[in-house]
């Protein structure tokens, strides 16, 4: 898989103690996009699924969390990985700029659904402001799925109003800001 970079122990990029990929590679031009260094499909680094397995099973998550650029254009490796994380106990939520709908009407893409329990889907569209703590714009939607299929809407569920952003130091003086620092502005 292309990884343009990983956050490890992060609780702004889904419910509870996560580890957050970010997957490198996005053809979408989206104004404002949050995320410049994650669009090139040549960028980031190649990883094996197995090697990321390995890091994610050394840490104590709650769940794995998919950002980017763009998760489902890696969606054979995206399913492989989900199915594995899902195997060793822990959840799965997929930030993407695909809708749910085109999501399920691609047949390469649609398998990967089975595997994942929560999606932020949509573009991001800078003019229309969230309201979600876990969304960019406010076009786009927090969905729990079972077996690929959407069982709830949970948008309202996180759009209390607050503010979840992280900033991270890393030991190597690394700078790491993730979530979204403004709601409705």
């Amino acid at each position: 898989m292309r990884v343009h970079d990983i956050l490890e122990n992060t609780v702004v990029n889904g419910p509870g103690n996560r580890i957050c990929v970010w997957l490198q590679g996005c053809r979408r031009d989206c104004a404002g996009c949050f995320n410049q260094a994650a669009r090139s499909i040549d960028g980031g680094m190649e990883m094996s699924v197995e090697d990321l397995m390995l890091r994610i099973s050394a840490g104590n998550y709650d769940g794995v969390s998919f950002s980017g650029g763009e998760p489902f254009l890696q969606y054979a490796e995206l399913k492989q990985l989900s199915m594995r994380i899902r195997e060793a106990g822990m959840n799965v939520f997929v930030f993407t700029g695909f809708t749910y709908d085109e999501i399920r009407d691609n047949p390469e893409m649609r398998d990967v659904l089975e595997y994942v329990d929560y999606l932020a889907d949509g573009p991001y569209i800078r003019e229309i402001p969230s309201k979600c703590s876990l969304t960019g714009s406010g076009n786009q939607r927090v969905l729990r799925l079972e077996r690929g299929e959407i069982a709830e809407d949970m948008t309202n569920v996180f759009s209390d109003g607050s503010v979840m952003s992280e900033i991270i130091i890393g030991g190597d003086g690394k700078i790491t800001i993730t979530g979204f620092d403004s709601i409705g502005e």
